[in-house]
């Protein structure tokens, strides 16, 4: 019994990441477009945080479908911050900034 426990444990602490859906990778590749359009972010930054996400949700291995989502997510995400406030969108930047950028 501990046996199979213990190994549990080590499945459980050695398993990948969680995988976001392609919809709610596209809804962070608009938010990083955005804050670069309005310029909150510059253009590095941009480019960085969209590799760093790239590279932790393994976007590249995806297959087309999930990528279509992923641009259908980024669609709807910039309906949204099309009727967001200027004070959501910059306090939505910083979060970003800080959370990729650390």
């Amino acid at each position: 019994m501990k046996k199979l426990l213990l190994l549990v444990a080590v499945a459980a602490i050695s398993s990948p990441v969680m995988a976001k859906s392609p919809e709610a990778i596209g809804t962070i590749f608009a938010q990083v477009d955005a804050c670069k359009i309005q310029g909150y972010i510059n253009k590095p930054q941009s480019k960085l945080i969209k590799l760093k996400v790239t590279d932790k949700y393994n976007v590249i291995k995806k297959s087309k479908s999930q990528k279509n989502r992923i641009t259908k997510g980024q669609f709807k995400e910039f309906e949204r911050i099309k009727k967001q406030g200027d004070l959501g969108r910059a306090i939505k930047c910083k979060v970003l900034e800080n959370k990729w950028l650390g």
